[in-house]
C-alpha cells in the first residue's frame, strides 16, 4: 500500500507526488476536513509568464543540476501550478 498526497481539482483527483497506478487498481481516497490548498485562477497567459520566469531568459527548462522529475516536483510542492 502506497500513501500519495494530492488534491481534488473540481473534476478529477491529482497526485501532488509521482506515483503508479495501473488501470482498475483500486485506490482509497481520503477527503481531509478544512485542508484546502490557494485557489488558482490564473489565466493560461500569467501561467505561462510565471513558467517563463521560473526558466530563465536562456529558456533552460530546469534548473542546473536538477533532473525533470525532481523539477516538477518542486513545482507541485510551491504550488506553482
Amino acid at each position: 500500500m502506497t500513501s500519495v498526497r494530492g488534491y481534488y481539482n473540481g473534476s478529477a483527483y491529482v497526485a501532488m507526488e509521482p506515483v503508479t497506478v495501473r488501470p482498475n487498481q483500486k485506490v482509497i481516497i481520503t477527503v481531509l476536513d478544512d485542508e484546502f490548498l490557494p485557489a488558482h485562477n490564473a489565466t493560461r497567459e500569467e501561467l505561462w509568464e510565471k513558467l517563463s520566469a521560473l526558466c530563465g531568459s536562456a529558456g533552460k527548462i530546469c534548473p542546473e543540476g536538477m533532473d525533470a522529475q525532481d523539477y516538477v516536483n518542486t513545482l507541485r510542492e510551491e504550488r506553482v501550478f
